[in-house]
This record gives structure tokens, C-alpha cells and sequence, in this order.
């Protein structure tokens, strides 16, 4: 699908470069420039009829760039519309890449015009609403589409007649800006439309109501699905999708069997977005198609439904020959949650492509059984690094004490990305064997990982952590000492209150507010006299929380600089002193 989107776009430009040499630019004579406009205005506006269209182009753009355009200048603008010679960007690096095609965007004086009208909005409408009825239908096409990312409410009626134009592509672009509009009278104005005789009206028209998704439309788009070109019938199986209405149910369920793969792709998907139940056997049925992509479509659609009676099914997809299908399955079946698939899922494991293996591992982690612990850990040994971190994240869903082990063993893991992703697993699995690893892994080189090691010793909340924290306080990451800041506040160890202590004079204020919610969370006499002279940090955050830990201590020691505190320019810090006063004296 992918290759195709480019070949057709490579093809819509060609044709673009073949018509643009026959546009003649904007004539605008001197003498209708209108007077009155500032000198930097008027040389743009000159510069709209210049003989070069890369000039042309970037006068529209300045336009938009100078901020609010006077309105006698906005027709000028709006006679650009026809200007399609193509240039290339005016922005460096503006180009689509894939592996296989590098396509350069081109652009047009009339695109840049379009851009500034657009961004003009409302007073742009009237100028534009009078181009729908210029002799060219270049213009008029454009003015619609334009109209239609404004919105502009004057423009329904007029995009309304445009619906019967004598071209075509108008008549496709005032279906599609209509489509812009959440109004009852631009539906009811679409329905005609779908008997237009060229068929990208026809298919714009049933975009449109599906993207305006008045329930009386259904009906309409249900009789689409009978268009004699395969394009209507899959952009009416896609609107339908927008409805999600039970009684679309039956004619989605015959185009799984229409002759184009297309079609029965679409029908697919919506009826997996629809999940009713009636879908099952039919999609069930149209994993033996022989398109793959639409044997893909429905294995989607079976995980959409989420169906538990559909395993059994899906577990021979997990054998098909193209890997986008078994991958397909194998999102499926861990969208059920059966826990019926994990032997079904294990051999995948071995699959040869490793995005299956990938889903496969992902699959067996959203299902959270315990069985699936031998196989995900066998997985942290794979050789490609994705599925050893999707092995280690997984196995934290399930947060089985028999993943301990082998996550550990992933701490010295070549790739830091694994390495992080086995400490956060280890930390939602929350068993104290692997403290002293997660200790260790505070020496990270990677400061995500040192980071993530941090806030899972704060998870397992056992004190043997309390020093090697206290260690990593002056890392030179502030990300990590925040993290530790917050661990040794988990932990409420009293060893920590001194290096808490310390922390409060850190340069970033949110490792010093951190630092005060801990001390606050311990909850010792010995942290007053610092908290103390945290009311008066320069961050109000800070000040309010010192308030709020200092209340929950509970020293009598507090009332006077609590008092003073009532007195601060933050009227957070103030309310908080005051709830802290109410708590020391009660």
C-alpha cells in the first residue's frame, strides 16, 4: 500500500509539471495596487506578478509572515489560486524518504497564496466565495478547498451549489470541505452527490458524510457499498467505520466477499471497529483469503472483537506464510487475553522474522500469565535487542518472582535500552533478590539506566538500598538525583534524613522540593531547622512544600517561621503554612 501511495503521488506531480507550464502568472498592473498600503505591503504585492514564480511564491508566503494582511490585498492573493507552476520548496530539507524513493515536495505560488488564505481565515471568506464562480476551475477547485479548512459559516450555501459545478474536481473539493463542516444541511446536501457520475466525487461525497456522521447518512453509504467502482465501495466500507452502527453489520459482512481485496480489506477493519460479535465467522472465514493483506485485515479485526472462541483460529494464522499475517495473529490473540494462547504464542518465539517474534513477546506480556515466564525469559536471550527489551517489559507485567533471575542477568546487556527497560521490570516485580543487582546498576554508564535503577529501589522500598542511593546524590545528572531523592523518600529510612538534608541546597529546585517531600515523608525532628530555612527558597514550590512537611512533623519549632510564612507572596505558600499551623497546634 505503502509503494502504491508513492507511485500515485509521484504520478499526481508529474501531471502537475506537465499542466504548469501552460498557467500564465498573476498580471497585476501598477495602477491596481490599491493606495494607501504601507511601502514594505506594496513591493510584496508587486512582487505577486513577478516574471519569476519562485518570487511569486515566496511573496505570498512573506505576506502570511508579516502578520495581519489588509483586506484589499487578500484578492490578489486569491487570483494566485491558478498559479500551479511548480517549484521546488522554499524550506530546505522539505522531502519525503523511504528506503526505496526519495520524493521532493514540490510547491506552487498557488499553494503558498492557499497557505496565507488559510491562515487569513474569515476575512479571506467573501474574496474566495466569489471564486467558486470565476471561469476558471483551477480557482474554483482551490477556493473550495480553502473554504473548507476556514470553515467560514457564510461559505455552507455556497460550497453547497458548487456541489453541481460543471467540473468535476470542483465539485470534489466542495464535497470534501463540506466534509469540514458538522452540519445537518451539508449531509443532506452530500446524498445527491452519490450518484454523480464521476467517481471521485462519489467517493469524496462518502468521506464527507462519514466524517460528519449524521446517523441518517448510514443508509445512504450502506447503498454506496453497491458502487459499480471498487474505490467508492472501500472509502463507503472505511465511513461506515466512523458510524460504528449495528445495521451496517450485514452489508459489511457481504463485502468481505467482493472481488476487490481492497474492499474486503475495509469491510474488515470497520467491522473490527463496529466488534459485534455477528463478524466473528465470517472474519474467521476470511483468514484463507488469498490476499495476505486481507487475511492481515482480519486477524486485526478478530483482536478488535477480542473474542475468546476466535484462538483457535488465529493460532493457524501464527503458521501463515507471509509474516505481516502471523505478526497480525499474534497481536490478536494478546489483544484476547486468553491465557489459552500462550502455548499457542511459544513457538513463535522461534519465528524467523523478528517482529514476529517481537509481537509474539508483547502478546504473551499483555496476557500476564505465569506460564509464559520460561518462554519470555528464554526471549531476553534473542538476538535481535527489541525483542530482549519487549521480553523484559513483559515479564514486568506479569511480575512473577521466577523472572528475577533472568532479568538480572540482562543488567549487563550490551544495549543500554534492555539494560533500563530489565531494571523497570525488576522494579514492578518488586522482590528484594534484586536489590543488590539494582544496586549495582546505579554505576550504569547510561544515566537512564542509573535513573531507572533508582526509582526501582524506591518500588522495592528496602532499606539495604538507603547507602548505595545516598552514594549516586551528587551524580552529575540531575535526573538521577531526583530520581534517588524520591527512592530515599519511598524508603523512609532515617539514615537518609542528613544526605536529604544536603540535597535541599541542589541547584535544580525540583530535586529541592523532592528533597523536602522525603524529608516530610520521614518525618524527623532532626530535618526541622533545614526545612525551616526551606521556606524562604527562591522557588515558591519549594517554600509550600517545606510548609506542608514541616506540618506534617509536627515541631513546635516551626510555628514562628510557619507564621512568618503566612506573610509570603505566593498565596499557595500561604495556605499551606496556614493547614501546617492548624496541624502543629492541634
Amino acid at each position: 500500500m505503502f509503494k502504491r501511495m508513492i507511485l500515485s503521488f509521484l504520478g499526481i506531480l508529474l501531471v502537475l509539471a506537465i499542466t504548469a507550464n501552460a498557467v500564465a502568472q498573476p498580471n497585476i498592473p501598477r495602477q491596481k495596487i490599491p493606495a494607501g498600503l504601507s511601502p514594505d505591503v506594496r513591493q510584496v504585492v508587486e512582487s505577486l506578478s513577478s516574471p519569476d514564480p519562485i518570487e511569486r511564491a515566496k511573496a505570498a508566503r512573506r505576506l502570511d509572515e508579516m502578520g495581519t494582511v489588509p483586506q484589499s490585498v487578500i484578492p490578489f492573493l486569491v487570483g494566485m489560486l491558478s498559479d500551479d507552476t511548480l517549484i521546488d520548496p522554499l524550506d530546505e530539507n522539505t522531502f519525503f524518504m523511504s528506503s526505496e524513493y526519495e520524493v521532493i515536495l514540490k510547491t506552487s505560488p498557488a499553494r503558498q497564496a492557499a497557505r496565507t488564505l488559510i491562515n487569513i481565515g474569515e476575512s479571506a471568506a467573501e474574496p474566495l466565495i466569489a471564486a467558486l464562480k470565476s471561469s476558471d476551475w483551477k480557482s474554483q477547485s482551490a477556493a473550495a478547498r480553502i473554504l473548507g479548512s476556514i470553515e467560514s459559516p457564510r461559505a455552507l450555501a455556497p460550497l453547497i451549489a458548487a456541489l453541481k459545478n460543471q467540473y468535476w474536481q470542483v465539485r470534489e473539493q466542495a464535497a470534501k470541505a463540506l466534509g469540514d463542516y458538522n452540519d445537518s444541511r451539508a449531509a443532506e446536501a452530500l446524498i445527491p452527490v452519490l450518484n454523480d457520475k464521476e467517481w471521485r466525487v462519489r467517493k469524496q461525497a462518502v468521506q464527507s458524510m462519514g466524517d460528519i456522521e449524521m446517523p441518517n447518512s448510514v443508509a445512504h453509504i450502506i447503498k454506496a457499498m453497491k458502487d459499480a467502482v471498487w474505490q467508492v465501495r472501500e472509502e463507503a466500507a472505511d465511513a461506515l467505520g466512523d458510524f460504528e452502527d449495528p445495521q451496517s453489520i450485514k452489508s459489511l459482512i457481504e463485502a468481505l466477499k467482493d472481488q476487490n481485496k481492497q474492499v474486503r480489506a475495509a469491510a474488515a477493519s470497520t467491522l473490527g471497529d463496529i466488534a459485534d460479535t455477528r463478524a466473528l465467522d465470517p472474519l474467521i472465514k476470511l483468514l484463507k483469503d488469498d490476499q495476505w493483506e486481507v487475511r492481515e485485515t482480519a486477524a486485526e479485526a478478530l483482536g478488535d472483537i477480542s473474542d475468546s472462541s476466535a484462538i483457535q483460529s488465529l493460532s493457524s494464522g501464527l503458521k501463515d506464510g507471509t509474516w505481516r499475517v502471523r505478526k497480525a495473529a499474534a497481536e490478536a490473540l494478546g489483544e484476547i487475553k486468553d491465557a489459552r494462547a500462550v502455548s499457542l504464542l511459544t513457538p513463535t518465539l522461534k519465528d524467523d522474522v523478528w517482529r514476529v517474534r517481537t509481537a509474539a513477546v508483547q502478546a504473551l506480556g499483555e496476557i500476564e500469565n505465569r506460564e509464559a515466564v520460561g518462554p519470555l525469559s528464554r526471549a531476553l536471550k534473542d538476538e535481535i535487542w527489541r525483542v530482549r527489551l519487549e521480553a523484559a517489559e513483559a515479564l514486568g507485567n506479569i511480575q512473577d518472582s521466577g523472572a528475577v533471575n533472568p532479568l538480572i542477568g540482562t543488567l549487563k546487556d550490551d544495549v543500554w535500552q534492555v539494560r533500563r527497560e530489565s531494571v523497570q521490570a525488576l522494579g514492578d516485580i518488586e522482590d528484594r533478590k534484586a536489590v543488590g543487582p539494582l544496586c549495582r546498576a546505579l554505576k550504569d554508564e547510561i544515566w537512564q539506566v542509573r535513573s531507572e535503577a533508582a526509582e526501582a529501589l524506591g518500588d522495592i522500598q528496602d532499606g539495604g538500598a538507603v547507602k548505595s542511593l545516598i552514594g549516586v546524590l551528587k551524580d552529575s545528572v540531575w535526573q538521577v538525583r531526583l530520581e534517588v531523592v524520591q527512592a530515599l523518600g519511598d524508603i523512609e529510612d532515617k539514615a537518609a534524613v542528613d544526605p536529604l538534608c544536603r540535597a535541599l541546597k541542589d541547584e535544580i529546585w525540583q530535586i529541592r522540593s523532592e528533597a523536602v517531600q522525603a524529608l516530610g515523608d520521614i518525618e524527623d525532628a532532626s530535618a526541622v531547622e533545614p526545612l525551616i530555612k526551606a521556606l524562604k527558597d527562591s522557588n515558591w514550590r519549594v517554600r509550600r512544600e517545606a510548609a506542608e512537611a514541616l506540618g506534617d512533623i509536627g515541631d513546635i519549632r516551626a510555628l514562628n517561621p510557619l507564621m512568618q510564612a503566612l506573610k509570603d507572596e505566593n498565596k499557595d505558600v500561604r495556605r499551606e503554612a496556614a493547614s501546617a499551623l492548624g496541624e502543629i497546634k492541634q
